[in-house]
Formats: structure tokens, sequence, C-alpha cells
């Protein structure tokens, strides 16, 4: 009976450092869909903790941040994560590095960072 109590004790202290960790990020949520992200701006802050919270609307597709080095799948019913924290100002790119149809080649977006 001890053992259980202990590890529901200890499972409610690690939800609650999550929830704490998670109040100092900045979470986009971003949907794919053909041939689109929902944003397709973003707009982050230097050297913030950045998550972004990606779904897709109807089939598989990617991401791909060439300037961070980042990639993910982004597939229906699944959500994916990708976190990072960019260490300069300017333009981060993204774009779909999964072929999706005749309009692939347009779905991009970029990732505004400032002071």
């Amino acid at each position: 009976m001890r053992k259980v109590i202990l590890v529901c004790g200890l499972a409610a202290v690690s939800q609650l450092a999550n929830v704490c960790h998670a109040a100092n990020e900045k979470v986009v949520a971003v949907t794919a869909s053909r041939f689109s992200y929902a944003p397709k701006v973003i707009n982050v802050k230097k050297g913030e903790t950045v998550v972004l919270k990606l779904t897709s609307a109807d089939k598989t597709h990617g991401i791909c941040l060439s300037e961070l080095n980042l990639r993910a799948d982004i597939k229906p019913g699944e959500a994916t994560e990708l976190r990072f924290v960019p260490q300069k100002t300017g333009t981060i790119h993204f774009y779909c590095d999964v072929f999706c149809g005749p309009g692939h080649d347009d779905m991009n977006g970029v990732i505004n960072v400032t002071d």
C-alpha cells in the first residue's frame, strides 16, 4: 500500500513540475493541411523556449527548419512537438519536406525572432 501511495505522490509532483516548466515556454499550435501551415507567420523572442505543437488536418506532412537543423513528421491524429531556443534575431524559414501533392512547393512559413 505504501508503494502505491509513493508512486502516485511522485507522479503528482512530476505533473506539477511540468506545468510550472510549461509556463515559461511559448507554445504555438500549428496545423498542417494541403498546402499550408496555420499560422504561416510565427513571432517569438530571442532566448525564449519555443514549443511548436504540430497537428495535421488531412494527411502526413513534414516540417523542416533547416537553420536550426530540426525536422519532424506530422501525422493525422497525432500531436508532434518541436522544442527549440532561438539564439539570434532574424527569420527562420520552415517548409514541408514530405510530398503532399501539386501545391507542395508552396507549403512554407516563417518564424520571426526579435529581441
